[in-house]
C-alpha cells in the first residue's frame, strides 16, 4: 500500500470516529436522576419531587392545592387555565418535565434577607445539548446565564 492511501484511510477512519463520537455525545446521555439532588442547597426550606409533570399537568392545574400554591407565589391562577390549553407550553413542558422534576425553595442570598428563591431542576437527558445550544443562540433571548453551580450552568 502506498503512503498516500494509508493517510487517506486514516483520515476517513478518524473522521468517522469523530462524527460517531459527536452523535453519541449529543444523543446518548445516561440517566442519573440522583444527580438532581446535588443541585438542591442544604438550606432549602422544602423540596417537591414530581414525576411526569407534563403528563399530569392537566389534573394538577385543576387541583385546589396547586392553585393556592401558585396564588401564594404571586401568580394569577388564570395562568394555569391558559397553560393547560396552550400547545406551545405543553410542548415545552413535555421537553423539560416529562421525567423527574425537583421544585425547591431556599433563602435568597441577595441583599434582602427576607426573600426566598424558587428553583426547578429536571433531567432532560440527550436534549440537554440541544437546549444549551438554543440558550446560547437567539431562540431563548429572555434567558441569560448567571453562573455555575457545581459545574452546571444556571440560566435565569
Amino acid at each position: 500500500m502506498s503512503r498516500h492511501l494509508l493517510r487517506r484511510m486514516a483520515f476517513w477512519i478518524l473522521l468517522a470516529g469523530f462524527i460517531s463520537g459527536s452523535l453519541i455525545w449529543m444523543l446518548k446521555v445516561p440517566v442519573r436522576r440522583e444527580r438532581l439532588w446535588r443541585t438542591v442547597p442544604a438550606n432549602s426550606t422544602w423540596v417537591i419531587v414530581q414525576h411526569d409533570l407534563a403528563g399530569n399537568w392537566g389534573r394538577m392545574s385543576d387541583n385546589p392545592l396547586v392553585r393556592a400554591l401558585v396564588g401564594g407565589m404571586g401568580f394569577e391562577t388564570d395562568v394555569l387555565d391558559l397553560t393547560s390549553k396552550n400547545p406551545a407550553f405543553q410542548d415545552g413542558l413535555h421537553r423539560l418535565a416529562s421525567d423527574t422534576l425537583l421544585l425547591f425553595c431556599f433563602p435568597s442570598s441577595s441583599r434582602k434577607p427576607d426573600t426566598v428563591t424558587w428553583a426547578a431542576v429536571t433531567w432532560i437527558g440527550g436534549q440537554s445539548q440541544h437546549l444549551r445550544w438554543m440558550l446560547k443562540g437567539t431562540s431563548f433571548s429572555e434567558f441569560h446565564r448567571t453562573g455555575d453551580y457545581q459545574g452546571r450552568g444556571i440560566w435565569v
